[in-house]
């Protein structure tokens, strides 16, 4: 089964796109994954489209569901306030609280769907502090965290400046 493209309203109520990708009929099933991007490519990249390059392929094979969010700001995720400023009055990311409803909702939605208490968290580079803030404040609902790559004692002011929260 190929890779389809969902929407849900984020809690601010804008729309966040989310890739999903399900595992073939009578697979084992194993509890469902939630992918966060980092800063620099959205969700699209955990799912490339060539054999052999997509994550998300591999999880599904694997008997999982896996969802893939793009956060605000980022590919399929749109319809925010800031979002109609023209670019060079708007932030060029989300706010960690920002990212965390984002999260949230997206969770939600995934249990929901997956009739799940839990779901396994990956977050790549930023994605790891989005993750990790995510799983502090709701760990009922995070069986795994995973950081892939996760950002720590970063002293690059200038990137730093970019995505610091005010």
């Amino acid at each position: 089964m190929g890779t389809r493209l969902l929407r849900i309203r984020s809690d601010e109520g804008g729309m966040l796109g989310m890739l999903e990708r399900r595992p073939e009929a009578g697979v084992a099933r194993q509890r469902p994954v939630l992918l966060l991007h980092g800063a620099t490519f959205g969700a699209a990249l955990l799912d490339l489209p060539r054999p052999g390059y997509s994550l998300m392929a591999a999880l599904a094979e694997d008997g999982r569901a896996v969802y893939a969010l793009d956060i605000r700001g980022y590919g399929n995720s749109h319809d925010f306030g800031a979002m109609t400023q023209p670019a060079g009055q708007r932030p060029p990311f989300a706010s960690a609280e920002q990212v965390a409803g984002d999260i949230e909702a997206a969770a939600d939605f995934i249990m929901k769907r997956e009739s799940a208490a839990a779901l396994d968290l990956v977050g790549f580079s930023w994605g790891s502090i989005t993750a990790a803030r995510f799983a502090a404040d709701h760990p009922e609902q995070v069986g795994s965290l995973i950081l892939y790559a996760p950002l720590y004692a970063e002293m690059n002011s200038a990137w730093l400046d970019r995505i610091a929260d005010p």
